[in-house]
């Protein structure tokens, strides 16, 4: 049988008990400037709560609703439009990393997604032959959030199966998205 070790406490860790609090504050000043999302994920935590959380969900939406739009795609492409799905998907990150939220990281991603193709369809249908990276992206993401919701309790399964449906559909009906979709064994609709 195998000898049950312990582990050694960091020597670093040492170090910074022994500094001063002004010392300890000056290095604190120092990370947060280095890393700023670690700030608001510590503001996030100590400051706000959940009606703070909606608050933030609702940013990002509305965020889809800008970017994915007319007026942010000057001549919209396939390539313009998988440019700004990736601007809005780093926003996704930043706000899972701040807050830890799976849930709306599922939610904003489905709409993003749907946003896309119910705004853009007839774009992505009269440019197919430029449309290859676009469609490997959304894919992905897809594949991604398939993952992401099976980590989620089952019961969250119901409050996404409309808005999985209707993306299930524009990645079977698109043409550029169609045969990667089977490829990866996206299903073509969600049976609860």
């Amino acid at each position: 049988m195998a000898k049950k070790t312990t582990k050694e406490p960091d020597p670093r860790l040492e170090i910074l008990k022994m500094l001063t609090p002004e010392q300890k504050d000056k290095l604190l000043l120092k990370l947060f400037r280095k890393e700023p999302i670690l700030m608001e994920k510590l503001a996030f935590e100590f400051f706000e709560d959940k009606s703070d959380l909606e608050k933030r969900r609702n940013d990002l939406r509305n965020q889809v609703d800008k970017y994915i739009s007319e007026r942010y795609l000057s001549y919209p492409t396939p390539g313009e439009l998988m440019m700004n799905l990736r601007s809005i998907s780093g926003q996704i990150t930043e706000h899972v990393k701040i807050t830890k939220d799976k849930y709306g990281e599922v939610e904003i991603n489905i709409l993003m997604l749907n946003t896309a193709f119910e705004r853009f369809f007839p774009m992505l249908t009269a440019k197919v032959g430029r449309s290859e990276k676009f469609s490997e992206y959304v894919v992905k993401r897809t594949i991604t959030i398939l993952k992401l919701l099976e980590k989620l309790h089952e019961d969250n399964l119901m409050d996404f199966k409309d808005d999985l449906n209707q993306l299930f559909s524009h990645l079977h009906t698109y043409k550029g998205t169609s045969f990667l979709s089977n490829a990866n064994d996206i299903p073509k609709s969600l049976e609860i």
